[in-house]
């Protein structure tokens, strides 16, 4: 359980005596103190849940949308020929395989958010600067990400030259 205990961890801060809880996908900068170590275990445990069917929609999603869209790709025609088509079929299987039950998934979050804190013991927190280690990372992740858009866009444009 390490990775889900450490993703858990990310959401407990503690900056000053009290611990504070910061619920992902909160737009506003807002917290909550932990007033027990009991409710610190129950908030724990609830993220943990919640990511593990965040990441078995998202991947479990993914692998449903892949076969299913393969076979209609295939049933179109010859899908080196229709990129664009193809990763449209894919990106719009893929919405409703992984978005439906991650819609679903939010709102039941959402909705349960209020049941573990409340509202008196709301604070409003600083946002957490980015380490040299994490700032690498995402850079690292956007240049791969580029280079595998460019290498993909170089394939396409090498077939279209070729017929």
């Amino acid at each position: 359980m390490g990775p889900l205990d450490s993703i858990a961890e990310r959401c407990i801060r503690e900056d000053g005596s009290p611990r504070i809880v910061v619920f992902p996908g909160d737009r506003r900068r807002r917290g909550y103190l932990l007033r027990s170590d009991a409710d610190e275990r129950r908030i724990r445990s609830f993220l943990k849940v919640y990511f593990i069917g965040h990441c078995a929609i998202l991947v479990l999603g993914y692998l449903l949308a892949y076969t299913w869209a393969r076979a209609l790709i295939y049933e179109l025609g010859r899908p080196a020929q229709h990129l664009v088509r193809a990763g449209a079929i894919l990106l719009g299987v893929y919405a409703l395989t992984a978005g439906i039950p991650y819609f679903v998934l939010w709102r039941s979050y959402r909705n349960a958010l209020p049941g573990f804190v409340s509202p008196a013991d709301e604070v409003t927190v600083a946002p957490r600067k980015l380490s040299r280690q994490q700032l690498s990372t995402a850079v690292a992740l956007a240049i791969t990400g580029l280079a595998f858009i460019l290498g993909i866009a170089r394939l396409v444009s090498q077939q279209s030259v070729l017929r």
